[in-house]
Formats: structure tokens, C-alpha cells, sequence
């Protein structure tokens, strides 16, 4: 139990490392993408899903992006997440989301977006996405580069809908709206 929490203490640790990181060094487009594909695997280590997920030995975590998103979210493919094996799936087409239990959009057309956060809105599946037409849209965590930072923002009112937690810790170094 004590290394259970030593190694989410760790981390946090690396997820807000990033985040001051990130406020202080100018990001590249690849590097942005592989920073997020790193950002989206701690995400994952502090989110909870409901026991149906939780039974689970993988979790799915379908990309939709160009080329250099997936290649830089192979790079997470088959890590483990409290014990269960990210597997990465190239979302070509916006069909059996309910695979997914993270689903990172690299962009989309707001009505596009609209029909995938309707299609998904009561299954415990992770969205995350850049910029804040993301969140407007429905999603939950988004990324926005502003001023070469990268900033996390968490919409807590789809999180829930989903019945998904995430951990209070790592709210605190994100930009939250949709809380109590």
C-alpha cells in the first residue's frame, strides 16, 4: 500500500514538474505532441473509472490526429496504468468509441465534436483535446498554448456525467471550471 502511494506521490510529482516546466521553456510542435502523449499517461495514473473499466487488464486509448499525434502517442503504447496496459488505437474513423476508455482529440470541427461527445456522453471515457473550443464542445480535459505554455484546463461536469474521478491532486495544477 505504501508503495502504491509513493509511486502516485512520484507521479504527481512528475505531472506538476511538467506543468512548471512547461510554463517556462517554449514548446515545438513535436516536442508539444510527445509532452502531451506524457501529460494524457499521468492523467491517466490519477483518474478513476467505474468498477466495469476498472476489472479490466488495459485500458484503450484511441488517437485522433495526424501523424506526428500517433507517432508521438506510441510512445506510451503498452505502459502500464495501476496495473493495467495502455494500448493505443489510431482512430481513422469516428466509429466504436465505446472502446475507448481515453479518447484524445487532436482537432475536429465543433459539430464533429458535437456528435462524438453525443455519442460517447454516458460512457466512462476519458476526452481529452487541445484548446478551449474543446471544452466548449463538451470535452473534458483540454491543452492550450498560450504564449508558448501549455495550459490544462478540466471541465468537471462531463467528468462526472461519465462517472469518472479524477484525483484532487492533480486538479490543483489545472485550470478546473464545472466544480463545486
Amino acid at each position: 500500500m505504501r508503495f502504491l502511494r509513493a509511486k502516485r506521490r512520484f507521479g504527481l510529482c512528475l505531472v506538476i514538474g511538467l506543468a512548471i516546466a512547461v510554463d517556462v521553456i517554449a514548446v515545438e510542435p513535436v516536442d508539444e505532441e510527445i509532452l502531451l502523449a506524457a501529460i494524457t499517461h499521468k492523467f491517466a495514473e490519477f483518474t478513476t473509472w467505474p468498477e466495469s473499466v476498472d476489472k479490466q487488464t488495459q485500458l484503450n486509448l484511441c488517437v485522433v490526429g495526424d501523424n506526428p499525434v500517433q507517432q508521438a502517442f506510441a510512445s506510451i503504447n503498452g505502459a502500464v496504468v495501476e496495473g493495467k496496459t495502455l494500448k493505443l488505437i489510431n482512430m481513422s474513423r469516428l466509429t466504436n468509441l465505446e472502446i475507448c476508455q481515453i479518447l484524445f482529440i487532436d482537432e475536429l470541427k465543433p459539430s464533429v465534436l458535437l456528435q462524438v461527445v453525443e455519442q460517447i456522453k454516458d460512457l466512462p471515457v476519458l476526452t481529452m483535446g487541445k484548446g478551449q473550443a474543446f471544452l466548449d464542445g463538451g470535452g473534458m480535459v483540454g491543452f492550450e498554448k498560450k504564449d508558448d505554455k501549455i495550459q490544462m484546463h478540466v471541465d468537471l461536469r462531463p467528468v462526472e456525467k461519465a462517472r469518472l474521478k479524477i484525483s484532487s491532486l492533480l486538479l490543483k495544477v489545472a485550470n478546473v471550471r464545472g466544480g463545486p
